[in-house]
């Protein structure tokens, strides 16, 4: 039975093992590669997790199946004046042995019913790649609408992606 919870320190460890399994076995659903992360130092990963374990201006929520990790979703919060009523969505990913079983449906709606009591916050926004249908999907059903598109964002080997901005005001 899958648990949603917001992620502690002890989640570290799993939360990186994901990221690098995201990045590995899905691409092109990011704007940074596997071979970017995969080599960086374990001082440099604790010092990108850890702000969304810490309660800064970021956090994150994971689907815990036990004690597995299945899924996670992270919040970052601007922090300039002029943009603290903005939230954006980060990490939203779901291990592939997981997926249509209701984890990612149960992330987002953890995230949302989270950044609806935050009074401050009036707007939601994310990028996703163009080709990430089901993503996009996931997004639209939760009242998300597509705002933009920045052509030729991403550059993985010889193929261009474009980005989709999406918004939830």
């Amino acid at each position: 039975m899958s648990k949603i919870r917001k992620a502690e320190l002890k989640d570290y460890s799993a939360i990186k093992n994901l990221m690098l399994i995201a990045l590995k076995e899905d691409p092109k659903a990011f704007s940074v590669s596997f071979e970017e992360y995969f080599p960086n130092s374990e001082y440099w990963w604790m010092g990108y997790i850890n702000p969304f374990l810490t309660n800064g201006n970021q956090e994150m929520y994971v689907s815990m199946d036990g004690e597995n990790l299945e899924g996670m979703i992270g919040i970052t919060y601007d922090n300039k004046q002029r943009k603290k009523h903005i939230a954006s969505f980060v990490w939203f990913y779901v291990d592939k042995a997981k997926r249509g079983q209701g984890v990612g449906k149960a992330l987002m709606n953890k995230a949302l019913e989270v950044l609806e009591a935050n009074k401050e916050i009036l707007k939601l926004s994310l990028l996703v790649v163009a080709t990430q249908e089901k993503a996009i999907e996931i997004y639209k059903k939760n009242g998300f609408e597509i705002n933009g598109t920045l052509k030729k964002e991403l550059r993985i080997a010889s193929e261009f992606l474009d980005v989709l901005v999406m918004e939830r005001i």
